[in-house]
């Protein structure tokens, strides 16, 4: 027995008397309690027993009379069964002495077992040290086993990695717990497979944890997967029948919602219960308007969601992300962060800038202003960091070895020493930017940016000086394609029609009497003096050196590799560099794309006629089977794929070590995109090479806005933010590039405000080989609480709730906090704000050199007292999860306010199973979905036709659109009611599972002194 019991070492908790009973130990040690246990071998001995036989006897006998039964002294003997017992005072019958006699005789053959039963009660208490209790809370938060689906081969056909489980695990949670996760990892490590698996897992808890709305004739289950036509197949490859993949192109042509309608397909979205978007950067939101598939995401039902990309914010700032959270979450976002959001707002409005603002900046070639301050960006920052799971580069890590999992290590050559520019070439090129600065302005363009918060950017960009940094451009690639700009391009007829003075917008050239060709109505051929000269300047001789330069360097390369690849921003540039490479080189060169339209082809002006001497590829999806070696169509010796940034997104070129850029492009998402194609885990090289082959020409608006927005991406991860890149002259783009590989090397950093980060980082302070022992003990079920004493400066008592998957019972581990205060204790359900005071006081704990300390005795009866007083007085309420708060208080208020009944949420609804409260939020937030949209609609019509900005969606405004539609919000009352009254009868005979999901408790009585 006492084996057993010591095997299952732990307090098992079914109520505070439970707790109670555990300090009987201290009655057994005084002698108040004796206990003994039945021998055999003395029955035989006096009474003449014979075998191995237990007593079952059940007597209570005393000096006032004894009872007798069929119960056992069990929780079920005692409170559940149906058991028959009699009692008999002392001297009321003579029975009473036969009972009395028999106890006795009872007692005689038994033999002392006060010692084993303190030993058992020491171990079933089991007060361990502050490490062990948090190294056994963060291995049960992180190892809930329905979100562990890495070893489930049958989702994908193989098992995640450490990494991919990692994001898949917390996006389970923080979805459960918010109702929206952003998920970012780098390109090429499986988001596809991270997202069937959340497909899978997620599916699964939806249907577990939200029961069929009673209003609503079909219930929600599912995942539904909108992405990019291009990643289609590979969804669809990988997926289970609990995902629909869905192209984001078709949503425009689909009616969201039921079945189809004239023309329109139903896609039934409202019939989903999950909603993945793939590749989210693609269909973010805009804040006046939007993409019809951005709108029709927006405005899909609600749903719990999952962003993946490997670029959130694509070329955005924060605020679009938060925007997009804003659209497809906000009706499950606490009252405490709508709050925190409109203070911001309210504070971001007192600065907004004038909007009538007459004075705005030249925004092309001088210093950019970004909308969103760098405080603001950091408090976005902090408050969309709860929903985002984040990995990088790093966190995977990077190895020669090919035998392990890992990126290749990288290496960004920058640009060759042997493209730097003569004295005589860099005066040419300094001669051109200056001819280039004197052409007059055309007719100017207004660009205006907005944030979320209504800031406005205004920037005045002149015509001539768009297509000026265009040819500037692609002067730093190719001299040769500027020159045919200016000869025969689009570029060349605009400047000088500008010089002419023929596209002034509205700077009229004054009437000339002497000007026989105006009164005759024929246009005089005004001489273009200094577009002849910018494009003789450009036919120079010294620059058509430069483009040799060019060429020589890229032969260079092709000539150390077998397999190289080219991105560029124009096509013209590709055709041109795959031309000469293919006339001198032994590569056989790829140009992807249809060929540049027009008669006037600059790669045929520049070498002549005739047909081209590399080959084109139209189809982006056949790239690999000309590319890779022994692939259907891949040529015999070496080769090279030419690619624009755009057409390089989502094709994966794992069979080149060697990426060359003609130049940078100021679109960061493409560039992250771009580095990416042959940076991938799957390359059989264990070396990726960049090189940049271009000129620094000039200094852009552009350029700095890359560095603008790796800034962006820094603060969002959490970054520390270093105006190096300014320091180091961010107009060259060497500068640039080397700034956003830097990014992709850089090192993961833990955030405060992510609840898992937290508990990552608490962690990293427990030695590591007594977490892995922790995390890999197999706890058995009857293993209850562990009790530390943290040495914190608060007072407090926190609950580690241990997860529960049982067929009649689904719920995932929590946190709880009972803060001290005047009036008793106050619950803190918000599981990052648990995680951080652990966090203190364990750290505190540790510089104490406490962490290894035990709990004395009157410590531990204090915290069981402590904790006995507060168990009955929780609910499964006190475990709801962040995204019903919101919903439920509308609700209540809704509800109460037409009934005429002043209550609150907790009132209403706080004696109600966690089951049925999800059941009324499922069926709450269906019916609240059309005025949520039509609220929607109104924050983007602010903006498009008002100029203002509306606030951040909070729930109460949706309600106010419902009671607005006085016939429809009556049967809404009505059909809540009658879920509020299914719910009561689902209720009956509920045992709420508390107390028994105890795993640790952690007590701590302030002032850092225990």
């Amino acid at each position: 027995m006492k084996l057993y019991w010591l095997e299952r070492s732990g307090l098992q908790v079914e109520d505070e008397g439970d707790l109670l009973a555990v300090l009987a130990r201290r009655a057994i040690q005084s002698g108040k309690i004796m206990l003994r246990v039945f021998d055999p071998g003395l029955a035989q001995q006096r009474f003449g027993i014979s075998g191995e036989r237990r007593m079952h006897s059940k007597i209570v006998s005393s000096q006032i009379g004894a009872v007798a039964g069929s119960a056992n002294f069990s929780r079920s003997g005692l409170y559940s069964n149906i058991e028959y017992a009699d009692g008999l005072d002392r001297g009321s019958h003579e029975l009473q002495l036969e009972r009395a006699h028999a106890a006795e005789q009872i007692w005689e053959v038994s033999t002392d077992w006060n010692a084993e039963a303190l030993s058992i009660l020491d171990s079933l208490i089991k007060p361990v040290t502050a490490e062990h209790a948090m190294a056994r809370m963060i291995a049960e938060q992180k190892g809930f086993e329905p979100w562990l689906t890495g070893t489930r081969q049958q989702i994908t056909g193989h098992t995640l990695f450490d990494y991919q489980q990692e994001l898949t695990y917390e996006a389970c949670a923080i979805v459960y717990d918010h109702g929206i996760a952003f998920v970012e990892a780098p390109t090429g490590s499986g988001k596809t497979e991270i997202g069937c698996h959340l497909a899978e897992a997620l599916s699964e808890t939806f249907s577990r944890v939200i029961p069929r709305s009673p209003v609503h004739d079909v219930a929600r289950k599912n995942t539904a997967v909108i992405a990019p036509p291009k990643v289609i197949p590979s969804w669809e490859r990988h997926s289970t029948n609990a995902l629909k993949a869905i192209p984001n192109t078709s949503l425009s042509k689909l009616r969201l919602r039921g079945t189809g309608e004239g023309d329109k397909v139903g896609l039934r979205l409202d019939q989903f219960g999950i909603l993945v978007i793939d590749e989210s950067h693609t269909v973010t939101p805009g804040f006046e308007q939007a993409s019809q598939m951005a709108a029709a995401v927006e405005l899909a039902p609600p749903s719990w969601n999952v962003c993946l990309s490997a670029t959130l914010l694509g070329n955005r700032d924060v605020d679009w992300l938060a925007h997009m959270q804003e659209k497809r979450a906000s009706i499950f976002m606490t009252p405490d962060y709508i709050q925190r959001m409109g203070e911001l707002f309210d504070l971001e409005m007192k600065n907004s800038s004038d909007i009538f603002d007459q004075n705005p900046s030249f925004a092309v070639l001088t210093d950019p202003q970004t909308t969103l301050s760098r405080p603001t960006r950091t408090k976005l920052a902090e408050l969309i960091s709860p929903f985002l799971t984040r990995r990088q580069r790093c966190c995977i890590g990077e190895s020669e070895d090919r035998t392990e999992h890992a990126y290749p290590r990288l290496a960004n050559h920058g640009r060759p020493r042997k493209l730097k520019p003569t004295k005589s070439q860099n005066a040419s090129l300094q001669e051109i930017v200056s001819l280039c600065n004197e052409l007059s302005p055309g007719g100017r363009v207004t660009a205006i940016e907005k944030s979320r918060f209504g800031h406005i950017k205004t920037q005045q960009i002149t015509q001539d000086q768009l297509h000026i940094r265009n040819l500037l451009n692609i002067l730093r690639v190719n001299t040769g394609q500027a020159a045919w700009e200016m000869s025969h391009g689009v570029i060349g007829k605009w400047l000088r029609e500008f010089e002419q003075g023929k596209k002034t917008g509205g700077n009229v050239r004054a009437f000339d009497q002497a000007d026989m060709f105006g009164l005759l109505g024929i246009d005089p051929l005004v001489p273009t003096m200094k577009c002849d000269a910018l494009a003789k300047k450009l036919a120079s001789q010294p620059l058509r050196d430069l483009d040799e330069k060019r060429y020589e360097a890229c032969l260079r390369i092709q000539n150390q590799k077998d397999r190289v690849v080219f991105l560029a921003e124009r096509t013209d540039t590709l055709e041109i560099f795959a031309e000469v490479l293919s006339r001198r080189g032994d590569h056989a060169n790829f140009v992807v794309g249809n060929q540049t339209k027009g008669d006037e082809r600059a790669v045929k002006t520049i070498f002549g006629k005739g047909p081209d001497s590399f080959r084109r590829i139209t189809q982006g999806k056949a790239v690999e089977s000309y590319f890779r070696p022994g692939g259907k169509n891949a040529p015999p010796g070496p080769a090279s794929i030419f690619l624009t940034y755009k057409m390089a997104e989502g094709i994966n070129l794992q069979s080149s070590d060697t990426l060359v850029l003609l130049g940078v492009t100021s679109n960061l998402k493409e560039l992250i995109q771009g580095l990416g194609r042959i940076d991938r885990i799957d390359s059989q090289f264990g070396l990726v090479n960049y090189h940049l082959v271009d000129i620094p020409v000039g200094h852009f608006a552009s350029d700095e806005k890359v560095a603008n927005r790796i800034e962006n991406y820094r603060t969002l991860a959490g970054e520390e933010l270093i105006d190096a890149l300014q320091e180091l002259g961010s107009e060259d783009t060497e500068v640039i590039l080397e700034s956003v590989v830097a990014y992709l090397r850089s090192s993961r950093r833990l955030r405060n405000a992510n609840f898992h980060d937290v508990l990552s980082r608490t962690r990293d302070l427990i030695p590591s080989e007594h977490h892995y022992l922790i995390s890999r003990a197999k706890i058995k079920e009857t293993w209850g609480a562990e009790l530390a004493l943290m040495s914190a400066r608060e007072t407090f008592t926190a609950l580690h709730l241990k997860g529960v998957d049982k067929p009649t019972s689904f719920f995932p581990p929590r946190l709880l906090l009972l803060r001290s205060s005047e009036g008793g204790f106050v619950l803190d359900r918000d599981q990052l704000a648990c995680a951080r005071t652990l966090e203190a006081a364990f750290q505190r704990t540790k510089s104490l050199k406490k962490q290894h300390a035990g709990i004395s005795e009157s410590d531990l009866v204090t915290a069981l007292e402590t904790i006995s007083d507060q168990l009955n007085r929780l609910t499964e309420w006190d475990l709801r999860p962040a995204r019903v708060e919101s919903l439920m208080k509308a609700c209540a208020q809704f509800m109460s306010r037409r009934a005429d009944r002043e209550l609150d949420d907790r009132e209403l609804f706080g004696h109600l199973p966690l089951t049925v409260i999800e059941m009324i939020c499922e069926s709450w937030s269906r019916l609240l979905d059309p005025y949520w949209e039509q609220t929607k609609r109104e924050v983007r019509d602010s903006f498009a036709y008002e100029d203002l900005p509306k606030g951040y969606i909070a729930i109460n405004a949706i309600l106010e659109k419902l009671e607005e539609d006085t016939f429809r919000s009556v049967e809404v009352h009505r059909l809540m009611s009658e879920v509020i009254e299914e719910a009561e009868l689902l209720s009956r005979n509920h045992k709420p599972e508390i107390a028994g999901r105890i795993s640790v408790v952690f007590f701590s009585e302030g002032a850092g002194e225990h």
